[in-house]
């Protein structure tokens, strides 16, 4: 179902604060921008330290774990207009960037079945699939809002 990065960016939002989508956001256009943009300093494939070995987010030392944060803080400042607490900003991009992957993951038509001899294995999506990948994360999500 769900990779290890959505559950640690899901994890990193739950040790923060909630907070109520800020009025700056309500258009859905302008939120996806947002994402985009966050999109690459918070997954970006390589710790800084090492760019030769490749890390998953649960893997991150606390230093580069609040990097990657402040650096989508950062530039989130330009669509997330109200003057709010760090920690707060840092949230909603959080829960904003895993309820956008986790959709375009349920919404896709084949995932990654696993990988043998090499070669990545695709498995269609079927109804079964994509209602107990509702059910068991984005339900939650939803609620945890």
């Amino acid at each position: 179902m769900s990779d290890s990065n959505m559950l640690a960016i899901y994890s990193w939002a739950a040790g923060i604060f909630q907070q109520e989508l800020p009025s700056s956001l309500i258009d859905v256009e302008k939120r996806a921008k947002l994402v985009n943009k966050i999109n690459a300093p918070l997954v970006q494939g390589n710790n800084r330290d090492s760019l030769t070995v490749s890390l998953t987010l649960i893997d991150l030392d606390s230093k580069e774990k609040n990097r990657r944060l402040d650096d989508i803080a950062q530039s989130s400042l330009t669509y997330l207009t109200e003057q709010i607490d760090n920690k707060l900003r840092k949230n909603i991009l959080l829960r904003l960037w895993t309820g956008c992957m986790e959709a375009a993951k349920a919404i896709r038509f084949s995932y990654v079945a696993g990988i043998g001899d090499g070669i990545v294995i695709e498995a269609p999506i079927t109804h079964a699939y994509r209602q107990a990948l509702f059910s068991s994360l984005i339900d939650l999500l939803v609620r945890s809002i």
